[in-house]
């Protein structure tokens, strides 16, 4: 589990999805989020992308 202590901008998710490349991309309270997960399933990367009003 990811909290915005992990890097999430929001505790609060909405949605999750995976991308054709394996990345998740999660909608939470904060924003948009890309985890990157590596080929070694043992490197995560979490990517905060905000948009407002979107």
């Amino acid at each position: 589990m990811f909290t915005v202590k992990d890097g999430l901008p929001g505790n609060t998710i909405a949605s999750v999805q995976e991308d054709r490349g394996g990345n998740l991309w999660v909608s939470s309270s904060g924003g948009l989020s890309k985890i990157e997960v590596g080929q070694d399933s043992q490197r995560v990367k979490i990517k905060c992308l905000n948009f407002d009003g979107v």
